[in-house]
């Protein structure tokens, strides 16, 4: 035997060692999951919450459904089923409460496909989290903080509570919620699909992700910030103040009113504004891109190279400035 064929033997039983030992723990990590995804006896917990010290929420869903609902002072809790035992943490401590999924490796973070919205089972949209769910029942009441982090499943509900900041970011599975008011709302986009309805803030600030966002019946009346991303951004009504707007690959829609200095940038999907009142209420500032412009209302002036402007010197108390890029843009205002 040759030096060149003991080599290769030598690098095939070391290839051979290294599969065994991989499908090993491919083996173990898939038990594992299953076993926590689809606990033989799964168990229900609850924990009263003392509204009176309650300052702060946080919750991690992991893989499950979470919903909202409002209650009397008397019922506050938390309620939880289909998880393993020791696999939820539900504490209120120092006016925190805490509910955390450990998920689905323990303490690591879950594992998806992004888009396919699935784990390395294909199990987590067969049924499971219609079995694995949280529901937390508060009274109208008023928080410090309340952070959510949402994983792979269902968000839904009215807040039942008003908070100075609250920070949600979304993971792969759909976020309804509505009624939310704070000082600081921060959303951070995911896969799935983000709904705000009737909601109320100082700041707002919406960023990345690849789903779909939709703010209705909303509005921030100091400063927003809203990144487009991939996915379809669209404002509903509403009066927003100092909005800036950062464009992607995804179509940006609004319908409201505008207020104070705003900015818009185009990136390569379409932009549309449709203003709730008149072109004399603004002026309107236009760098021209590649795409189309569409202007509705009031009357288009070219500047020169490129620029383009509404109503230009008329001294109006809000600014808008649009820096078009690649996709279309259509403007419409108000008639008198």
């Amino acid at each position: 035997m040759n030096k060149f064929v003991k080599v290769m033997l030598i690098i095939a039983a070391c290839l051979a060692g290294l599969g065994v030992l991989l499908t090993a723990c491919g083996v173990f990590w898939s038990v594992r999951t299953a076993n926590r995804l689809l606990p033989d006896r799964p168990v229900a917990q609850a924990l009263a919450v003392d509204v009176a010290s309650l300052r702060d929420i946080r919750i991690d869903t992991g893989v499950s459904r979470l919903r909202f609902e409002t209650v009397d002072a008397s019922e506050a809790r938390v309620e939880t089923s289909g998880f393993s035992e020791g696999e939820m943490e539900l504490l209120q401590q120092d006016g925190v409460l805490t509910v955390r999924s450990r998920g689905v490796l323990g303490d690591g973070d879950l594992i998806n496909l992004g888009f396919f919205r699935i784990d390395w089972l294909g199990r987590l949209h067969t049924g499971t989290l219609r079995q694995r769910t949280i529901t937390v029942y508060l009274p109208q009441t008023a928080l410090d903080s309340f952070e959510l982090e949402a994983g792979v499943g269902e968000v839904s509900g009215a807040l039942p509570f008003t908070a100075q900041r609250m920070d949600i970011a979304c993971g792969t599975g759909n976020v309804t919620l509505s009624e939310l008011e704070a000082q600081q709302l921060r959303v951070r986009r995911g896969v799935g699909m983000v709904t705000l309805t009737d909601f109320a803030c100082e700041t707002f600030s919406l960023t990345g992700g690849t789903g779909v966002a939709k703010l209705t019946n909303g509005g921030a009346s100091v400063r927003a910030d809203i990144s487009v991303g991939v996915g379809n951004v669209t404002v509903d009504g509403g009066q927003w103040s100092a909005l800036s707007v950062e464009g992607g690959a995804g179509s940006f829609t609004f319908d409201g009113s505008l207020r104070g200095v705003c900015t818009v940038e185009g990136g390569v999907g379409e932009t549309e504004l449709r203003l709730a009142d008149a072109a004399d209420n603004y002026e309107v500032q236009l760098q021209k891109g590649v795409g189309d412009i569409d202007v509705k209302g009031a009357e288009l002036v070219l500047l020169g190279d490129d620029n383009f402007a509404v109503i230009p010197g008329a001294g109006a108390a809000n600014l808008l400035t649009i820096d078009q890029g690649v996709g279309a843009v259509k403007l419409r205002f108000a008639e008198k």
